[in-house]
Parts: structure tokens; C-alpha cells; sequence
């Protein structure tokens, strides 16, 4: 099952999330194994030994070496998915953007009441904000866009939900950006682009400095 899907190009572990419980039955059951051959004396009695079919079968130093190894593989394995949990932290700094973005622009665009609403000021709905392929791919959910682009005005008791627009663009030519000037925010992997200035930078691409015992990011 793993063999067939390792031939795919594009390769995901979520493709073999149906095998994994299996793969952990067989381990579980091999250190059960192990643990009754390295510890039979401990356990030993004949009508356990007979019961498991180690009747024959003396502990040895192997299997105990074994066993210790298994535990050991079980412990770097714990850890290891404390480390990666960690890194996955600053894994998504698109979605991280999108949130700062609307505190600024909560920030910058005060509430308006509805019969002010007419006059030349910033609104909430002339925002339109570009996202490109990077901050779509490391947390720029639908969600996420959502939550970010509606904010609830009220007036007397009244209310109003206002949203700004939002669009994405891919790398294909016939997804490409439709001319970066028409957009008021953009949520770009660039670090520059003409025409606008830098609000924020979020820090992403998490890597292990394992000279300074720490992880390490730079700007996404």
C-alpha cells in the first residue's frame, strides 16, 4: 500500500493514514513479544511460559537489547513529534498576515455611523487585498478570509456588517494577479513591490539551529 502510493509524484502523509494503525498493531504487538522473551524469568512461571509458546526460549541479553531499542525508537518518537508540533507553529505565516492585517486596518479605518458613511473617508468595504500563492498555502483559509474580512458597525441598537474584498492568484498565467495597483493590501511572499510599503512581516519558514539549541525563522 505505502510501495503504490510512493510512486506518486506529489506525496502527502495524509495518503497513508489508513495504513498507519496497522503499522502500529504490528509494532505493539512486536514489543509484547519482545517483553515476554527478554523478562521471561521475571515473569516465568511454566504455565505462563506455556501459554505465550516461549517454553523453550531463555531470556537473553538480545532480546533485552531488543527491547531496550524499541523503547528507545517509541521515546526519539515522542520527542520528535514535540519538535515538529513546535515548528508547525510558525508553519503558517499567511494565515498569521491575514490576522495582523485586520488588526490594522480595525486600527487605521475608525467606526463610521451610517450617516457618515457618504462622506471621504476610509471605508471598510474599499479594501481589497491581494493574496498570492505563498500566504493561500501556509494558513489563508476560507475561514480564516471570512473572519478577517467582516466587522459588525452599529448604530442604535442597529447593526451593520461591512466586508472587503479579497482575491487570490496562482501561478499559472490565466490565474495571475490582474494588475498589483488596483489592490489597496497585499499578502505577498515578495519582499518588496512598487507602489506600496511594508505594514508588517510575519517570520516563517521554521528550521532547526542546532548550534544555538533553538528555532530558527526568517521573514515569509
Amino acid at each position: 500500500f505505502v510501495m503504490i502510493y510512493s510512486f506518486l509524484p506529489h506525496k502527502e502523509i495524509r495518503f497513508i493514514f489508513p495504513a498507519i494503525p496497522m503499522f502500529n498493531a504490528c509494532a505493539a504487538y512486536g514489543m509484547s513479544r519482545l517483553h515476554q522473551v527478554a523478562f521471561a524469568e521475571s515473569n516465568g512461571d511454566e504455565v505462563g511460559s506455556k501459554k505465550t509458546g516461549l517454553e523453550n526460549t531463555k531470556p537473553h541479553w538480545v532480546a533485552k537489547g531488543m527491547y531496550l531499542c524499541g523503547l528507545g525508537a517509541i521515546a526519539c518518537t515522542m520527542l520528535g513529534n514535540l519538535v515538529f508540533v513546535r515548528l508547525s507553529k510558525e508553519n503558517y505565516p499567511g494565515g498569521v498576515a491575514l490576522e495582523r492585517l485586520k488588526v490594522h486596518l480595525e486600527t487605521s479605518i475608525p467606526l463610521q455611523p451610517l450617516e457618515d458613511r457618504k462622506r471621504q473617508s476610509p471605508k471598510w468595504e474599499d479594501v481589497l487585498v491581494h493574496i498570492d500563492v505563498a500566504a493561500a498555502m501556509t494558513g489563508v483559509s476560507l475561514f480564516g478570509q471570512r473572519h478577517a474580512s467582516h466587522r459588525r458597525l452599529h448604530k442604535n441598537g442597529d447593526a451593520f456588517e461591512g466586508t472587503f474584498g479579497i482575491e487570490k492568484s496562482g501561478y499559472e498565467k490565466e490565474n495571475s494577479i490582474r494588475g498589483s495597483m488596483v489592490y489597496t493590501h497585499l499578502l505577498t511572499e515578495e519582499q518588496s513591490k512598487d507602489g506600496y510599503h511594508v505594514i508588517d512581516a510575519i517570520p516563517g519558514y521554521p528550521r532547526l539551529d542546532m548550534r544555538n539549541f533553538q528555532i530558527a525563522t526568517r521573514d515569509a
